[in-house]
């Protein structure tokens, strides 16, 4: 047997191992569809059928494609066949949509092409090459289902933060087995590490937080097509409108304490320069009353002096005169040390200390200036000015002095 002969007879049994039992010499089918073979409504779809003729086969090519019954018993419907090189249609509800994909079937090519698909087109279809005394058969099965089409998205639940949200995906149409895929519409595509998708009935289960938000692709697939829709996921105005005001709140309630506890800082340090100065107000005025009393006692003329007063430059006697001179510069002096010694806080505040060492300055150049001065019932003589300052000195309150009263009243003169 030459090589070409132990071929055919390799190709043959290799070829006829899944079908029916058949001669195993000259015409052979070496390759046909996949079975089954899938496609979508609409769309065309060539059925495959390659063989290779004998030799020795004398007889003539006849090439034929028929639906083979779903019963085991029923009858055969041909659809086309090539017989002397013409061509033959015998099904109307192909006719017009089906055809030899190769101009030329007897030169091995006897594949059939079927266009715009059809779901009654689901058939089991057989190929059939006889050339006498051979014939080669095959058969597979068409699946014509309907692309998933018309997808809906929908969200259940309430878009809150911290709130559990479904995003639900359903095809209106289209062929099972059908299954569904979520992502987000984002650079990396990838959903929240907490999401959880049920593929077989396009759920995707989310919790809502400030990442999750965004927009979301469904797509529906089956076998022969696909579809998409997609869903939005965002706040709605009344929770924007809250988490805006949480997030306000947020921020302007440590400032609002900052400038409560500011005023509270600033009222406390007006109330207390305010009280100093009311303090230091009150003690000036007392000072200035009772300086102002001793002077209206002093007589301002020696005409109005006691008939049986001394003469002014009798010894051991001051002069009312030299009284009243020496008050009205004691009053200078004390205006020009309350003007002159501000508080250590509180500009243009004098402090009490300051006060009160001033007046023991006046008491004690008065003391000096009255210290030669003869007992109260001398004529002539006013020692009452020493008591009017010291009982000023009691309405003073006292403070610890930084200063000695002799520092205050040389710097005061």
């Amino acid at each position: 047997v030459d090589m070409l002969t132990c071929y055919f007879w390799m190709v043959c049994i290799a070829s006829n191992l899944p079908f029916t039992a058949q001669p195993c010499c000259g015409l052979i089918i070496i390759s046909r569809s996949v079975s089954p073979t899938y496609a979508a409504v609409g769309d065309s779809v060539t059925l495959k059928c390659y063989f290779i003729p004998a030799a020795e086969d004398l007889g003539e090519l006849d090439i034929e494609w028929s639906i083979k019954p779903s019963d085991a018993h029923g009858e055969e419907t041909r659809i086309i066949w090539n017989a002397g090189n013409h061509m033959y249609y015998g099904y109307d509800p192909l006719r017009g949509r089906v055809q030899f994909a190769s101009p030329n079937p007897a030169s091995g090519n006897a594949s059939i092409r079927i266009t715009d698909l059809r779901a009654t087109d689901q058939n089991t279809y057989q190929c059939k090459v006889k050339k006498l005394p051979k014939i080669s058969m095959t058969k597979m099965d068409l699946n014509v289902m309907e692309r998933p089409t018309a997808s809906e998205c929908n969200l259940e639940g309430a878009v809150d933060l911290g709130h559990n949200v479904v995003l639900r995906c359903r095809s209106k149409q289209g062929s099972p087995p059908m299954w569904y895929n979520w992502s987000k519409d984002s650079s990396d595509k990838m959903l929240p590490n907490d999401a959880c998708i049920n593929s077989v009935r396009g759920d995707l289960y989310l919790t809502v937080t400030r990442d999750v938000l965004g927009t979301y692709i469904c797509t529906a697939q089956n076998i022969v097509g696909m579809d998409t829709c997609s869903l939005t996921l965002k706040f709605n105005l009344a929770v924007r409108v809250r988490i805006a005001v949480a997030a306000a709140a947020t921020v302007l309630i440590p400032i609002i304490s900052i400038i409560m506890i500011i005023s509270i800082i600033i009222t406390i340090i007006v109330c207390c320069c305010y009280r100093i100065n009311t303090v230091q107000q009150i003690a000036i005025e007392i000072v200035k009353d009772e300086i102002q009393n001793t002077l209206e006692c002093a007589p301002e003329t020696p005409a109005e002096q006691k008939a049986d007063s001394p003469p002014e430059d009798s010894p051991g006697c001051v002069p009312e005169t030299v009284i009243h001179q020496t008050l009205e510069g004691l009053a200078e002096i004390l205006a020009d040390a309350m003007a002159e010694s501000p508080h250590e806080d509180s500009p243009g505040c004098a402090p009490e200390s300051v006060i009160h060492h001033t007046l023991e300055c006046v008491a004690e150049r008065l003391a000096q200036q009255m210290a030669d001065s003869p007992p109260e019932d001398s004529p002539g003589c006013v020692p009452e000015p020493i008591v009017r300052v010291q009982n000023t000195l009691e309405c003073v309150p006292e403070n610890p002095a930084e200063k000695t009263a002799e520092d205050i009243c040389y710097n005061s003169i």
